[in-house]
């Protein structure tokens, strides 16, 4: 199959993480994969590393760009006929509307795949319905509730929306470079110092502040604590006012951002997912079970589904601080409830590995193609 990837990040994160783990996945299986991201980006460059081909001539900016969303269209419709693609799947919102826009007309035969990775709501308002409708042949909803959004009141028919959730590297826990104790000494933090950490871009909709909120109620349970914030974004200078204004200086450590992950994360005594609203199918919760680090994640998207109901992890509400510090002050005080729990995360993370979601992807792909095939036969007769 010929397929071209679309996404419109141009720093990084989830979901050009996934775009990257599907397309290198879909290369390795035979596929003619082109990657098409903003130029300067970070997808395009860490394609171009991983020796896949990649297009940047189509910028996909975000907002009211007539002019700019015009000659993407045009590039993009070009490239399709060029190519004879027989799948673009989209993965963003700019993207996907500029692929949706480049397939009218029965001139090109490229079916658009959409994947939704977020778990804000869908507008309902007619262009959406027309997009879900008639522009896309099916989409990909990372977690089980954001299907469940999607055809809520009959927004989507339920026979276009299938559930793949994203997928986790292959081979993640491999990927440990660092000692436990060598990671702490480069961040000051003792190796026997309770530790928790938060991995994810500084962002309000992430809840770092709540996870400070909670760092004030646990420190005196827990003195020697220390809470490691990995990630950089806007919302930084905030945070760093919220630390001094908490009293958290000596508390609360910023890591910036890490390429080093995996070390980072099996350093932790505890990873911590505390979304408000934005994540669907956390990778960061993926990693922690992968490396056997236990998990205090809010109940955002697919996060129960992934934990299996707090069987593999605990759960509280998103922007509970109180909620928070007790799961992670539980976590610490009842070892064999927690290794209980990890045993079973590291089992149940295996059918979240980037190759049952290429597998997947893949075989919605052939379905979607032979179907098209069969009504183009059916209008022939």
């Amino acid at each position: 199959m010929k397929i071209l990837y679309t996404n419109f990040h141009k720093g990084w994160g989830g979901q050009p993480l996934q775009v990257l783990l599907l397309a290198k996945a879909m290369a390795a299986r035979g596929h003619e994969v082109v990657v098409f991201a903003p130029p300067k980006s970070e997808l395009a460059a860490r394609a171009q590393a991983a020796g896949l081909a990649v297009d940047t001539a189509c910028h996909f900016r975000k907002g009211f760009h007539p002019q700019q969303f015009t000659a993407d269209m045009k590039t993009l419709r070009h490239r399709l006929k060029e190519s004879g693609a027989e799948i673009i799947h989209s993965h963003g919102s700019q993207d996907t509307w500029v692929a949706a826009t480049a397939i009218l007309g029965r001139s090109i035969p490229a079916l658009l795949v959409r994947t939704k990775h977020n778990s804000y709501p869908t507008k309902r308002h007619m262009a959406n319905r027309w997009l879900y409708h008639h522009a896309v042949a099916k989409t990909i909803a990372v977690a089980g509730p954001i299907r469940e959004e999607l055809i809520a009141n009959d927004f989507i028919a339920p026979d276009r929306v299938v559930v793949i959730h994203a997928g986790l590297r292959d081979g993640f826990a491999s990927d440990v470079k660092k000692s436990r104790e060598e990671v702490r000494a480069e961040f000051g933090i003792r190796a026997d110092a309770p530790l928790v950490g938060l991995v994810g871009r500084l962002a309000p909709d992430k809840g770092q502040e709540t996870l400070l909120q909670a760092a004030i109620r646990i420190r005196p349970e827990l003195p020697g604590a220390k809470f490691l914030l990995v990630g950089t974004g806007g919302d930084w200078d905030r945070l760093r006012g919220l630390i001094a204004a908490y009293a958290l200086q000596e508390t609360v450590i910023w890591a910036g951002f890490q390429e080093d992950i995996p070390s980072i994360t099996a350093a932790l005594d505890i990873s911590v997912l505390a979304a408000k609203s934005c994540d669907a199918s956390s990778t960061v919760v993926k990693e922690a079970m992968a490396l056997g680090v236990p998990v205090v994640a809010t109940s955002v998207g697919g996060t129960a589904e992934i934990l299996d109901g707090g069987a593999c992890g605990l759960l509280v509400r998103p922007g509970s601080a109180q909620e928070l510090a007790d799961a992670i002050l539980r976590t610490f005080s009842n070892p064999e409830e927690t290794a209980s729990r990890v045993g079973k995360a590291r089992e149940r993370v295996k059918q979240y590995f980037a190759s049952i979601m290429a597998e997947r992807t893949e075989a919605l792909y052939r379905e979607e193609i032979e179907k098209k095939q069969a009504l183009l036969a059916r209008r022939n007769l």
